[in-house]
């Protein structure tokens, strides 16, 4: 090889040196830009994990077109909580996961929700294996290349607690309006009455002394005997709005319950309409209680008046149960005049009857004074009632639906 051809070689080898340092250089390029893209990745992985490590108590899902869970991630708190795990809800469908009613509704937002390809939050209880809990979602649609909604992402917070304070607190609400209302109509019936009564008085002694001056058998003497009978009705009706206000003096003494039941009992079966029965059941071991007789059978008197009535048109059995009983915090809360009560022993007086039953509205009014359903009726019955109950401590639940009876439930306190 010449000189010349040994110099092109040593060119062709300084040639393919550079191309080797060029390729090796461009190589390290790619690979470092490749480290760099991986640790960016990682970094990523870590702040998301960072950020899904931050929802506590929260659940994140993924629903797809059909209703099916193709991605899970629950807090361990909640698996635990909940009595269930990822495993048993990736790949099931909506429908495999809920009760029939509420998978429907589910699949129905799941549906709109993938026509309008728009953010939604709800707000909804959901039933597990543990119980009942609430959930707020907050849920954005997943789309693929061509912008198709083709998912939708859920982040699931349990606000279990969080609901059960706003309903304590809306029912503190209604018991402190319901409170206000007793109060104010308390003042009010208490006030008429006594304006009313200083009236009747008037009325009463006038109408004596008509009738002294006026000749057996004559019409005025008539006139003023029907004037009596509504001074008569009229004086009823003042009594019972000064028991629904408070006034007037008990008097409490050691009663036997049961024997005050029995002959209540048999008044009423004096006048049952055809088709409906009375059974009265008295437990035999019943303790002692302290009460004031005669307004107690007037209680239990409009109680069981009431409850036959409401069966006059269904037929039916009016039930008088009386036990001991156990009161607990949930049973008092729900009881009218509970709320201050503790919880512990009472004796319980149960009336139930398998009439009509009240809608929500009229449970609602059933103790406000002059409320009634019932035409000619003056809707002091069970304010006098409450009155009543209120003045000997005790406290009363309702509970009625329509066309499935009533049920009033007295807790009176037991001696001792």
């Amino acid at each position: 090889m010449g000189e010349q051809g040994v110099e092109e070689l040593r060119k062709q080898i300084r040639d393919l040196k550079r191309r080797l340092e060029e390729s090796e250089r461009r190589f390290h390029q790619v690979v470092g830009t490749a480290e760099r893209a991986r640790l960016s990745r990682g970094e990523a992985a870590a702040i998301l994990d960072g950020i899904v490590s931050a929802l506590h108590e929260a659940a994140i899902v993924a629903i797809d077109r059909d209703g099916r869970y193709v991605f899970v991630w629950i807090d361990p708190v909640l698996e635990e909580r909940y009595g269930i795990c990822v495993e048993a809800l990736l790949g099931k469908s909506i429908h495999e996961i809920l009760p029939p009613d509420m998978a429907a509704e589910r699949i129905e937002i799941t549906r709109r929700a993938m026509e309008t390809g728009e953010r939604y939050r709800d707000l909804y209880p959901l039933t597990t294996p543990k119980g009942t809990f609430w959930h707020d979602a907050s849920i954005a649609p997943l789309r693929d290349a061509e912008g198709q909604v083709t998912a939708f992402v859920g982040i699931v917070l349990d606000v279990t607690e969080r609901k059960r304070a706003e309903d304590e607190r809306e029912r503190f609400r209604e018991r402190l309006r319901e409170a206000e209302k007793q109060d104010s109509l308390g003042q009010l019936a208490a006030g008429a009455a006594h304006d009313f009564n200083n009236l009747l008085m008037s009325i009463q002694g006038n109408a004596s002394q008509l009738r002294d001056e006026l000749a057996p058998g004559s019409e005025a003497l008539l006139r003023v005997e029907l004037i009596e009978r509504a001074s008569a009705h009229a004086a009823d009706m003042i009594q019972k709005l000064l028991t629904f206000a408070g006034s007037g003096a008990l008097d409490m003494r050691e009663l036997a319950l049961g024997e005050l039941c029995e002959d209540v009992a048999a008044i009423v079966r004096g006048s049952l309409p055809a088709g409906v029965e009375l059974r009265v059941d008295l437990d035999p071991q019943l303790p002692s209680l302290r009460a004031d007789a005669t307004r107690l059978r007037q209680v239990l008197l409009n109680l069981l008046a009431n409850a036959v009535e409401a069966s006059r048109e269904t037929g039916g059995t009016v039930h008088l149960l009386v036990e001991p009983i156990r009161a607990d915090r949930a049973l008092l809360d729900d009881a009218k005049l509970g709320e201050h009560l503790p919880a512990g022993d009472y004796i319980g007086v149960r009336v139930r009857d398998q009439g009509a039953g009240m809608d929500a509205e009229t449970l609602r009014r059933a103790f406000d004074p002059f409320f009634t359903t019932k035409p000619g009726e003056r809707g002091l019955g069970l304010p006098t009632v409450l009155g009543i109950v209120r003045r000997h401590r005790g406290a009363i639940q309702v509970a009625s639906r329509p066309g499935q009876g009533s049920e009033f439930l007295l807790l009176l306190p037991r001696m001792g």
